[in-house]
């Protein structure tokens, strides 16, 4: 779509077109240059559908640009009616390029997240937007005022969104982290276990040197502890002491790891439940 956007807007500032509007002339065929070198790279490392699909597309707006092209030197004779036709084609395409993130935003209403809204993608449509409307005023050009005017809204819009949604993230991450920490606390939770250099995860419980058990993994003699990681896949707890007792009514479970083997390290950790 930048693409079309862009081939449509340069041709509309040629000076065979209309005379007056070799900026926009320039500014947009540097964009389709780049919306092609953006192509180029994806068409040569993408996955073979993508190709297919990526080049299929290309090659229907590069058809579409040429027939409008053609139609607009062919059938138009006058600059004020190519200028017209171009203006009229460049407007609806524009529109439907500032209006393609509306989908975006509706998921950001939706789920309260602007996880697919990146800001500077926002910030970039709004600026682009003003900016162009502002020239088109300027110029009293109705056709780069109007669909830019259009897309100053939207990314105004978009902007607003963020503002409300992004804080919402972070509210939520932030009563996330505090609903987490008071799970952890009631159930026992997770935690690092340092040793070494190296971070084993166990279940853990409180404070680094304390292992939440449940019913089924506890015998006094040994228990095999989960842990992640490529080297240490497991450890075993040897010479359990104290009260062993069941959590089906909430009692709870206390004593002393008297060795700990893991990896050829031994270490006194204390047990709560």
């Amino acid at each position: 779509m930048t693409l079309f956007n862009c081939l449509l807007w340069t041709t509309y500032g040629l000076p065979v077109v209309e005379a007056g509007r070799v900026l926009v002339s320039t500014i947009n065929g540097t964009g389709a240059f780049l919306a092609a070198l953006y192509i180029i790279p994806f068409l040569a490392l993408s996955t073979r559908a993508a190709k297919v699909r990526t080049a299929m597309r290309t090659g229907v707006v590069l058809l579409l640009f040429a027939t409008i092209v053609l139609v607009t030197f062919l059938a138009f004779h006058t600059p004020s009616a190519r200028s017209s036709f171009l203006g009229i084609c460049s407007v609806v395409v524009t529109v439907g390029m500032y209006a393609s993130p509306l989908e975006v935003m509706l998921t950001v209403v939706r789920t309260r997240s602007v996880e697919f809204m990146p800001l500077l993608l926002s910030l970039s449509c709004f600026v682009n937007g003003l900016a162009w409307s502002a020239y088109g005023a300027y110029t009293m050009d109705i056709y780069i005022l109007i669909p830019n005017g259009i897309g100053t809204l939207l990314g105004f819009t978009q902007l607003v969104l963020y503002g409300i949604y992004s804080r919402s993230d972070k509210s939520g991450a932030a009563v996330g982290a505090d609903g987490s920490r008071e799970q952890q606390k009631r159930r026992g939770g997770a935690g690092v276990w340092r040793r070494g250099g190296s971070d084993s995860t166990r279940h853990m419980l409180g404070s680094s040197n304390s292992l939440s058990l449940s019913k089924d993994a506890i015998t006094p003699e040994e228990m095999v502890v989960e842990e992640e990681g490529d080297e240490e896949k497991g450890g075993v707890i040897r010479g359990m002491t104290g009260d062993m007792v069941g959590k089906e009514n909430g009692e709870k479970m206390n004593g002393v790891a008297e060795e700990v083997t893991n990896g050829g390290e031994k270490e006194r950790i204390e047990v709560r439940c």
